[in-house]
C-alpha cells in the first residue's frame, strides 16, 4: 500500500485554511512535508516489535493501525522546537497545528510489514521508536528546497518539524496488534525484531 502523501498535503492545507492560513508557501510546505514523510515513514526498522507464538518464522499479517499520537502533542513538539529556533508567534504555532494534524491523520493507514525469526505462527505488539530527526530534516529541507518552500527560514523550519515530528512518534507511536503467518512447530517462542510501515 502506498503512503498516503495526499492525505498529508491536502489535511495540512485544508486545516491550515480553516486557522486562517492560506496561499502558495503553504501548498508548497503541504507537499514537501508530505513527499518527506512517505519516505521517512516507510524506512525499514522503524518499529520494535515483539511476538509470540508457536517457534518457526513467519511474517506479519494483519495489523491494526498505529495508533497513540495526538496531533496536539505533536503539535507542541513541533512549537517548542520552532521557538528554540527563533521561530515565534501566532502565525507559527498555526503553522504547526496544521502541519501535525496532516501528519497525524497518515497514521491510522499505515500497514505494519516484517519478518518474524522465531516465530511462526502467533501475535504480537510494536512500538516507534528509530524515527531519526536528522535524516528526516536532512530530507525535508532538501524537499522543500525543491518545493521552493519558506526562503530564508527553510532549515529552520526543517529542522522544527523534523524535531517534533520525530521525537513524538518515537515517544508515543504503537502498533497495538498483529498476527504472525508462517510455518509453525510445535515449541512456544518469543522474539522481539525490527518492522516497518508500508
Amino acid at each position: 500500500m502506498p503512503f498516503p502523501a495526499a492525505v498529508v498535503s491536502n489535511t495540512i492545507v485544508a486545516t491550515g485554511a480553516s486557522l486562517g492560513l492560506v496561499g502558495a508557501d503553504l501548498t508548497k510546505v503541504a507537499g514537501a512535508i508530505a513527499m518527506t514523510c512517505s519516505t521517512q515513514f516507510l524506512l525499514p526498522g522503524t518499529v520494535q516489535v515483539m511476538a509470540t507464538g508457536t517457534a518457526g518464522a513467519g511474517a506479519i499479517g494483519v495489523s491494526t493501525p498505529p495508533t497513540g499520537v495526538v496531533p496536539q502533542a505533536m503539535s507542541n513538539a513541533i512549537t517548542l522546537a520552532a521557538a528554540s529556533k527563533g521561530l515565534v508567534g501566532t502565525g507559527v504555532a498555526r503553522k504547526c497545528v496544521a502541519i501535525s494534524t496532516g501528519i497525524v491523520s497518515s497514521l491510522p493507514l499505515l500497514v505494519l510489514t516484517g519478518i518474524s525469526p522465531g516465530v511462526g505462527v502467533g501475535a504480537g505488539s510494536g512500538k516507534a521508536t528509530l524515527f531519526n530527526a536528522a535524516t528526516f530534516y536532512a530530507q525535508l529541507t532538501s524537499t522543500m528546497a525543491t518545493y521552493g518552500a519558506l526562503g530564508q527560514d527553510r532549515d529552520r523550519w526543517s529542522l522544527a518539524i523534523a524535531e517534533g515530528v520525530c521525537n513524538t512518534l518515537n515517544l508515543s507511536l504503537v502498533v497495538p496488534g498483529f498476527t504472525i503467518i508462517g510455518t509453525p512447530s510445535v515449541a512456544p517462542a518469543a522474539t522481539g525484531f525490527l518492522a516497518s510501515f508500508m
